[in-house]
């Protein structure tokens, strides 16, 4: 960053130019048009993958309001999640319109419209307007934040995300009452709608390297006094009501392999891991070519290897954020060495670091972390040429409008989704379980039988694939076909106790991650 560049940028943080940035409003309206436009065919979606279990099937939800302030986020799973508020805005929505779908992708396509004008107005005062409008418009249409906004579930992702963007760009401004109380409240949006925003003090601390060029002065004092109380008050409060009511602690052992693999990763492997996915996420946010809304299973796997090209991307991406930290911290590029940190604490939440989480791997949970990675790029974009700059960025974001379009169009319905997903990630157990449901419910026997035959020919040691291949036999009346798939099933996946002949129409259980 040349230096009139870094004056640029310092009058701004100082407040000099407060209220008077180029570009207005125009930009970060701009760029959440381009969102709408992009997300516009999912208003042609249902609900898919995760969404009937969180909505539709959640007494919760659809009549017991009350419990959801004191019951995780999905019961049945052993993680604890806690996300009363994402449930609040799914239970004013089912008494509005019921198991209508479209309202539900809207509300998720204006949020992310939000987010993606919160990082514009965000980056124009870290790190000027270009970058600012450049991360916004590559947030808009980058591919990986289709599950996020497609899947309806998604919601809390964008909930968390913008309510966090407010809350850190309301910090930057000048000090008062109101503002303590803004950005507390976006504290509290973001803490009641995703586990991520127990961040937020640690990101309003990170920001300090920002801000702190402030001048020193008794206000900026009392300000910043009333704030740290009001946030230890109100985190004090949540970390009390859910430890009581549903709990912090899970037991990682009761994870299942197909979730998250990683449960089974031992030695140097429970080490290694991360890095691996460290690496598949930095290919995800630098070429989203091949999407899937499932990674667990065999996909990932629980193993380190050293001839998985994976290990040595992330291993490279790790070097890569130590060495631009370094650099910022030389040059006092502060915006830089900002966003490297809440880059650096949003993904570690999530990355299987410290701590597994429900799942080895997802596209949605980079929703933040992309935030503060593609304003770095922004960073980096707006220091080229311009006649250099606007084709390269206007090439990324119609190449990632157009990813992104045609992924968010599969994820309309809910039996091709599943067979689209399978075919393109045939490792993939959940997929052929979600598929054979579907198919089965809509009457389609022969599609659900299709559906367990290719799912066992990918996957011959996944017993409930061989015995959701008997029930589709059975279904159809076939019972040849039934007791050669029985011998098979016992032939390739022995430890699994197959029944036979079940009910038809038993319940099969996938594990959602």
């Amino acid at each position: 960053m040349n230096r009139q560049a870094e004056a640029d940028v310092e009058a701004t943080l100082l407040g000099q130019r407060d209220g008077h940035e180029p570009g207005g409003w125009a930009a970060p309206l701009a760029v959440a048009a381009v969102a709408v436009l992009v997300y516009l065919v999912t208003l042609h979606g249902t609900f898919v993958y995760d969404d009937p279990s969180v909505i539709l099937n959640n007494t919760h939800v659809t009549r017991d309001w009350g419990r959801i302030w004191t019951t995780a986020y999905a019961p049945k799973a052993p993680d604890h999640l806690w996300r009363p508020l994402t449930l609040l805005t799914f239970a004013v929505e089912y008494a509005l319109h019921g198991a209508t779908a479209w309202p539900y992708h809207l509300v998720n396509i204006l949020l992310h419209a939000g987010v993606c004008a919160a990082i514009v107005v965000l980056g124009k005062k870290l790190c000027g307007v270009r970058a600012g409008w450049i991360a916004g418009l590559l947030f808009a249409v980058h591919p990986v934040h289709v599950e996020a906004v497609a899947g309806i579930v998604g919601r809390a992702e964008m909930l968390c995300a913008l309510a966090t963007l407010i809350g850190l760009r309301l910090f930057l401004g000048p000090p008062g009452g109101l503002r303590v109380a803004g950005i507390s409240a976006c504290f509290v949006v973001a803490l009641l709608s995703k586990e991520q925003g127990m961040l937020f003090p640690l990101l309003l601390l990170a920001l300090l390297t920002v801000r702190g060029m402030y001048p020193p002065d008794s206000q900026h004092r009392r300000f910043d006094g009333w704030l740290v109380a009001s946030i230890l008050l109100l985190f004090t409060g949540y970390f009390a009501w859910r430890e009581m009511h549903v709990g912090f602690y899970w037991n990682r052992s009761a994870l299942s392999p197909i979730a998250n693999p990683m449960v089974l990763s031992t030695g140097k492997d429970r080490w290694l891991m991360p890095l691996v996915l460290l690496g598949r996420y930095t290919g995800l946010l630098v070429a989203p070519v091949h999407l899937s809304p499932d990674y667990g299973g065999a996909i990932i796997g629980s193993v380190a290897r050293l001839t998985d090209p994976w290990l040595y991307l992330g291993s490279a991406a790790l070097v890569a954020w130590f060495v631009l930290a370094g650099v910022a911290l030389r040059q006092r590029a502060w915006a830089l060495l900002f966003c490297l940190l809440a880059l650096g604490l949003s993904y570690g939440m999530t990355g299987n670091i410290v701590a597994l989480i429900g799942t080895i791997f997802a596209e949605r949970v980079l929703y933040l972390p992309s935030v503060f990675f593609l304003l770095i790029m922004g960073m980096w974009l707006a220091q080229w040429r311009t006649s250099v700059a606007l084709p390269v960025v206007l090439l990324a974001a119609l190449l990632g409008a157009v990813r992104t379009f045609t992924y968010a169009r599969e994820w309309n319905d809910a039996a091709s989704f599943y067979v689209w997903s399978y075919e393109h990630q045939p490792k993939s157990f959940n997929m052929y379980v979600m598929a054979y449901n579907e198919h089965m419910a809509r009457g389609d026997r022969p599609a659900a039988r299709l559906d367990a035959y290719r799912g066992r020919e990918a996957l011959p040691d996944q017993g409930l694939l061989h015995q959701i291949a008997i029930d589709a036999d059975v279904a159809l009346g076939d019972m040849k076909a039934a007791a050669e798939s029985y011998a098979r099933g016992r032939r390739e996946a022995p430890n699994y106790q197959i029944q036979y002949p079940r009910a038809v129409g038993a319940p099969t259980q996938a594990i959602s991650p």
